[in-house]
């Protein structure tokens, strides 16, 4: 198994802030508020009450494997990793 360098989380988290921030900024820049991440959020929540759990759930879950407190056979990002993996 390959090893990963010790700044990779570092770039990794710089990159997708980056991505965020500049996407963001070309919304407001375009006078498209509409586009914000936030408000896309919320259109798809005022969907339907199924797609409002959809959108809730796929936070929850994405911050609880953030903060590590999914077991990693009941964390969805972890198995998708190592089905990834074995699928190699």
């Amino acid at each position: 198994m390959a090893t990963v360098s010790r700044s990779a989380p570092v770039i990794a988290w710089s990159i997708l802030l980056g991505s965020v921030v500049a996407y963001e900024a070309q919304c407001v820049a375009r006078d498209r508020p509409e586009d914000l991440l936030t408000r896309g959020v919320a259109r798809a929540r005022s969907r339907s009450p199924r797609h409002r759990a959809g959108v809730d759930a796929a936070i929850v879950i994405t911050a609880a494997h953030l903060i590590g407190v999914l077991p990693p056979r009941i964390d969805p990002f972890a198995l998708a990793f190592s089905a990834a993996s074995i699928l190699r």
